[in-house]
């Protein structure tokens, strides 16, 4: 009786057991069930398979131009002409935007292959950040400006244009001190009117402007007139000091 009730316990067999001496049998209970993922988790799960597909696509790139640089360099017997350093920027660019990840690349190939002077000086001046002086600050029409933030973005915009990745990093050049001066807010103004910017690049550049601006003028400090401004006096309104 005890074995009928403990077999009806455990429910129908689902496998024979190896060992039939017995007569027993092996139970399969299944997996255990799993709860449900959280819509957190599942974005984080998203953000990290974004990220990972990114650095995947780097170090394609990379790898890309590795490759490249050897082919050319056997096409080339051994060293690269200015075709070849031409063909090597068109293949960093290839997406129309050149990271910085490719830009690392084009000056490792520049330290390890040998090219003749005037491959070498192109890609050089193309893979390679350029100051255009010693002293801070740069004057263009009688107006000072960041000259390293000037360069970086010069440097950047050498594809083409300025994307979010490239935004992201002129932003900290003009955070070099305490604080984001009035010179270097205008550096930020005068790049986004000098070069093409993605849309997102704009968007980036021009909320930081705005929360610079928002913190320049300083918090609320002065209640509303009732007499001057009796609306805003009864929201409990205040007065930004400009």
């Amino acid at each position: 009786m005890l074995e009928d009730w403990e077999a009806s316990a455990r429910g129908p067999p689902m496998e024979a057991p190896k060992n039939d001496l017995a007569g027993g049998w092996h139970l399969d209970f299944g997996k255990e069930p799993t709860e449900p993922k959280s819509e957190e988790s599942k974005t984080e799960e998203v953000k990290t398979e974004t990220k990972n597909e990114a650095m995947e696509t780097e170090l394609n790139l990379k790898d890309k131009l590795m490759k490249k640089a050897e082919t050319l360099k056997e096409l080339d017997e051994g060293i690269l002409g200015l075709s070849a350093a031409h063909t090597l920027w068109n293949t960093a660019r290839d997406g129309h935007q050149v990271t910085a990840k490719e830009f690392a690349t084009l000056r490792h190939i520049l330290d390890t292959y040998e090219f003749t002077p005037v491959a070498r000086k192109f890609l050089t001046n193309l893979a390679t950040l350029t100051k255009s002086g010693k002293s801070q600050y740069q004057q263009i029409d009688g107006v000072k400006y960041d000259r390293s933030c000037l360069d970086l973005a010069k440097h950047l915009a050498k594809d083409g244009s300025i994307n979010v990745r490239n935004a992201e990093s002129l932003w900290p050049e003009v955070l070099d001190g305490p604080g984001v001066t009035e010179t270097e807010a205008n550096t930020i103004r005068y790049i986004s009117a000098l070069y093409r910017l993605t849309k997102g690049a704009r968007f980036y550049l021009r909320a930081k402007l705005e929360d610079w601006e928002a913190s320049a003028r300083g918090p609320a400090v002065d209640p509303p007139n009732p007499e001057e401004n009796p609306t805003a006096a009864a929201a409990g309104g205040w007065n930004v000091k400009a």
